[in-house]
């Protein structure tokens, strides 16, 4: 009996969950216009209606009433998220005229509605990708209506050549849609790859298409090829000179190969073209912090904000400036701010939570970046950050679990094996230490900090030539690195190498750290 009720359980939810729609065209075809192009006005024309039907529904959702989007953004985003498909066709006469009846269907998962309408919102380039898929679909019926009028006026073979070859066009043209937009599906599951595949298929039927060069750029980017993606912007902009987006995605791929100067230009050419394109003022914000040019950088989240109140990675941004600015509260307002826009902001939590380190705040710390390892269960800065603030609270079987999880997700992650090292000095397992501090160099030969908390480590266990080694090591990286000449110093001074021990004691305090040269003169070894 209990396997029966959950059957009925199982059932009632799935109805429950599916939200469907149908809708019948009736196309009459003839002429220079062959059963295939019927079927294919007839599949669009009952698409843009469901699409239309449907988006009344969507604009009752939580998301779309706090986004406050436009009724032409909700159709293009009902259009994108409905799983269509054929449900019957079947042909029929009218007079003399014959035609094709077809019936589709398209759905709605109403359970999972929310979290895709907001996943394209919060997404950069999603939303424009929608609303370029849903213009491109218009301009293909509005042309296939076009098309209808003149076969049913074609009279000469030419005039009926020119409709044959029009519809064939839109055959393409439809077709290059189709991968345009299979691309776009791979590109949200983050299969960057595949979508590469599929914008390349546009681009193939339709090599006109500047969309797909765009979008294919955004994805070799988030392969870090970045020199690809700037040739795919490069080729969006040659077929489309006022391409905003393309110029502002070539600024960004710039600011990773860190040419800051050319960032800036394209981002300031996407301004020019597009005044209210607050992505391009967000992105040239993240530029200037780069530089740090901080008042430049609050400037532009500022416009990128009053253009786009709802844009929450502009908070973000902001935030994580103020914290550069070591304003923390204002850091966390804008945090905050973010996180009220979009929920699941998983980086948002992660930044306020490290503000709340700054503030020594390490219980509030540690609830957000629980909320950004539950969002997203794949960051490894979460899992360190989450493990210094359980070390500040001397936490530290916590701590080394959070290191250790950080670096399975990464073990590349130099940093959570030098927290870790840290950590199991704290507790002296300074072998232990030892070799995450090695590990962390072999990833990063250039962290001054390894090297020196490595000769910490050695000193402890009395081995000083070898923390002399490390502390060197570290001078080499960071010459002013003040902590490293004095125990450097108080290591040969143990030595009774009295020479260097003075050499470094100066150093340390010509660089702020005056303990062991005045510990130097008590004891008589040095004299002003």
């Amino acid at each position: 009996m209990k396997k029966l009720l959950l059957l009925l359980l199982l059932v009632l939810t799935a109805d429950a969950q599916i939200k469907t729609y149908t809708k019948t065209v009736k196309q009459t075809f003839g002429g220079a216009q062959t059963p295939d192009d019927a079927r294919l006005s007839a599949i669009k024309k009952a698409e843009a209606d469901i699409a239309r039907e449907a988006g009344e529904y969507i604009r009752t959702t939580t998301v779309v009433q706090n986004a406050k989007i436009t009724y032409d953004e909700i159709t293009a985003i009902s259009a994108t998220i409905l799983k269509s498909t054929v449900l019957e066709e079947k042909p029929y006469t009218e007079g003399a005229s014959f035609g094709l009846a077809i019936t589709l269907q398209a759905s709605l998962d109403t359970d999972t509605l929310d979290a895709q309408i907001d996943k394209i919102l919060h997404a950069e380039n999603s939303l424009a990708t929608v609303k370029e898929l849903q213009k491109q679909n218009q301009e293909l019926l509005a042309k296939l209506e076009a098309l209808e009028k003149q076969n049913k006026q074609a009279k000469t073979e030419a005039q009926k050549e020119a409709v044959k070859t029009g519809f064939a066009a839109a055959q393409e043209s439809a077709t290059a849609i189709e991968w345009f937009q299979k691309g776009y599906e791979a590109s949200m599951a983050k299969q960057w790859e595949e979508a590469i595949a599929n914008y390349s298929k546009a681009i193939q039927i339709d090599p006109s298409l500047a969309d797909a060069y765009n979008n294919r750029g955004l994805e070799y980017a988030n392969l870090k090829q970045y020199d690809r993606a700037i040739a795919n912007y490069d080729k969006a902009i040659q077929i489309d000179p006022n391409y905003a987006k393309a110029y502002s995605n070539r600024g960004l791929a710039y600011a990773h190969l860190k040419q800051y100067d050319r960032a800036i230009a394209n981002y300031d050419k996407a301004i020019q073209i597009d005044p209210n394109y607050a992505y391009a003022y967000n992105n040239r914000g993240i530029t200037y912090a780069e530089l740090k040019q901080y008042d430049r950088a609050i400037a532009d989240y500022d416009k990128a904000i009053q253009i786009d109140p709802n844009l929450a990675t502009a908070y973000y941004n902001r935030g994580i400036t103020y914290a550069e600015l070591k304003q923390y509260d204002r850091a966390i307002a804008n945090y905050s701010q973010g996180i009220q826009i979009d929920p699941n902001h998983a980086n948002a939590y992660s930044g306020r939570g490290n503000a709340y380190v700054h503030l020594k705040q390490y219980d509030r710390a540690i609830a957000d970046y629980d909320k950004a390892i539950q969002i997203d269960p794949n960051s490894p800065d979460a899992y360190n950050n989450r493990g210094l603030a359980y070390a500040e609270l001397k936490q530290y079987d916590r701590a080394i679990a959070d290191y250790d999880k950080a670096i399975r997700i990464d073990p590349n992650y130099a940093t959570a094996y030098y927290n870790r090292g840290i950590t199991y000095a704290d507790l002296k397992q300074y072998d232990r230490a030892i070799a995450d501090y090695s590990q962390t160099l072999q990833i990063d030969p250039n962290y001054a900090d390894a090297y020196y908390n490595r000769g910490v480590a050695y000193a402890n266990l009395k081995q000083y030539d070898r923390a002399i080694e490390n502390w060197s090591k570290a001078l080499r990286i960071d010459p002013n690195y003040a902590t490293a000449y004095y125990n450097r110093g108080y290591a040969y001074y143990l030595q009774s190498n009295q020479i260097m021990a003075t050499h470094d004691a100066q150093k340390a305090c010509e660089l702020g750290k005056c303990t062991l040269i005045n510990m130097l003169r008590k004891e008589g070894m040095l004299r002003d």
